[in-house]
């Protein structure tokens, strides 16, 4: 896996994920969001999982 600096100023992307990484990624902020309260990572897990809706493995 490897952090990307994007065009867009203060703006990465990680890139190769499989897709077990992904999950996993979703999963853990979700946890840390409804055990922390973390806002920032309830919003990553949802947007995870609506861009997880639209991919075909």
């Amino acid at each position: 896996m490897k952090i990307i600096k994007l065009k867009t100023e203060n703006q990465f992307g990680l890139a190769p994920l499989t897709f077990a990484e992904i999950k996993a990624i979703r999963d853990a902020c979700k946890e840390y969001g409804n055990k922390k309260g973390s806002k920032a990572a309830l919003e990553i897990a949802t947007a995870i999982e609506k861009e997880l809706e639209n991919l075909t493995v």
